[in-house]
């Protein structure tokens, strides 16, 4: 955790953009050339009085006004667009593996629960609230879905859940090291997320593992969270909108 806040880039930009608006303002005002405009209308009138040149100075503000404002023109066109486009790709690549990654384990589960996947049943699964209440189920009168999952949990399931989770690590892992995140609680929150997906993906069919492994699997499948319970939004998702 940061001990102190940076600022974040959203509002260096803006002031950025500020600081063009007032440079591009000034250079008019202490241009050489005359006013565009000819006319006895109040706002004209005014207009004139507000763009009137200073009493001394005025070379020197144009030319420092008109640097200004090339610079962080220059600025927004190589540096923020090209780099708000690259962070708008790589934002919907993490949402799209994501995705992914929770429909392929939701069929892992699935497996390992009843032996039956259905692609539309891995779908409404998506949906935290529909994942809780099909995993929560007594079908057999032994306990819920759950707890079949944790009891069949075989070697095959374990290895494709490692291979999973994985490949959101290494995603994860590239998002981070390709994109400047300046916040800190968003940047901490990837980190530790990699952090546990790396630990997860160690584990083995020993109790406390299963254990371990379907407690963060409940977590981002049915939006639980120890502190607060369940929640409406996935954590996840919202973090990856951050970006």
């Amino acid at each position: 955790m940061y001990k102190i806040k940076k600022m974040s880039r959203k509002y260096i930009d803006i002031a950025l953009l500020v600081v063009g608006i007032i440079a591009v303002l000034l250079a008019i005002k202490t241009s050489h050339d005359p006013f565009p405009w000819n006319s006895t209308h109040p706002l004209i009138e005014f207009l004139e009085d507000l763009f009137d040149k200073f009493e001394t100075g005025n070379e020197v503000i144009f030319s420092l006004s008109v640097g200004s404002a090339v610079s962080i023109l220059f600025y927004f066109l190589i540096v923020w667009y090209p780099e708000r486009r690259k962070r708008k790709i790589l934002r919907e690549s993490l949402k799209q593996n994501y995705y992914r990654f929770r429909l392929s384990t939701i069929g892992i589960l699935l497996h390992s629960s009843d032996h039956c996947c259905d692609s539309h049943l891995q779908q409404k699964l998506n949906d935290p609230k529909e994942f809780r209440k099909y995993f929560q189920e007594d079908v057999t009168g032994s306990g819920e879905r759950w707890y079949d999952v944790q009891n069949n949990l075989e070697e095959c399931h374990l290895q494709e859940l490692r291979i999973e989770l994985e490949i959101l690590r290494d995603e994860l892992a590239y998002i981070i090291s390709q994109i400047d995140i300046s916040e800190p609680k968003t940047l901490d929150f990837f980190k530790n997320l990699s952090k546990y997906v790396y630990r997860m993906k160690q584990k083995s069919l020993e109790y406390d593992d299963v254990k371990s492994l379907s407690g963060f699997l409940w977590e981002i499948f049915a939006n639980w969270d120890f502190s607060t319970g369940y929640v409406e939004e996935d954590i996840i998702e919202k973090m990856i909108q951050k970006i």
